[in-house]
């Protein structure tokens, strides 16, 4: 016999005891519940060097195996997105009108641009503020479509070893109707 065990044995604790053994075996199910689900989990490191996806992959990661994003996150991931998009086209103009004319390969390569529309359109650009969660509007997209159909842009994204340039800009600039369309 247990010791304590007699204590329990007397008619006036047999309730306390029975409710006692019940809680006590909830408390080893649940132990041995979460001690099955441990051996599930996995640790990572992901090592790299900054713009290399290692966040990238991670949220990836909770969007197809977990329980995917909650409203509030999405919302601030559209504004990086935006940020993003628009500060990448800012760099292109930027290095546009600082490359100019080049030679590569002894032909002559000539990034800036040329249309006055498209130039209009990239003053505009040019005018907004990173980080003032500016959405990508119609009007928006449109400049930046026109601005990323340039020749002189698409010379210069050739260059874009030479100045830090997103990996995903071509996706983004691809799909600027959808983005201006959950703006």
């Amino acid at each position: 016999m247990q010791a304590g065990a007699e204590f329990y044995d007397r008619p006036e604790f047999q309730d306390q005891y029975k409710k006692e053994t019940i809680k006590s075996k909830e408390i080893a199910r649940e132990m041995s519940k979460e001690k099955k689900s441990s051996r599930n989990d996995m640790s990572m490191l992901l090592l790299g060097p900054g713009d290399s996806g290692k966040s990238t992959i991670l949220k990836q990661m909770v969007h197809l195996y977990g329980d995917g994003y909650p409203e509030d996150k999405r919302q601030y991931f559209k504004y990086i997105v935006y940020d993003n998009v628009i500060e990448c086209a800012q760099d292109l103009i930027r290095f546009s009108v600082k490359i100019g004319e080049t030679t590569y390969n002894g032909k002559t390569i000539d990034c800036r641009i040329r249309d006055p529309e498209v130039d209009k359109c990239a003053r505009i650009i040019m005018k907004l503020k990173k980080q003032q969660e500016t959405e990508i509007t119609r009007d928006y997209a449109d400049h930046l479509k026109r601005i990323w159909s340039d020749e002189g842009i698409q010379n210069t994204r050739f260059f874009g070893n030479r100045f830090n340039i997103l990996n995903n800009a071509v996706h983004f600039f691809n799909q600027l109707d959808v983005l201006a369309t959950r703006a």
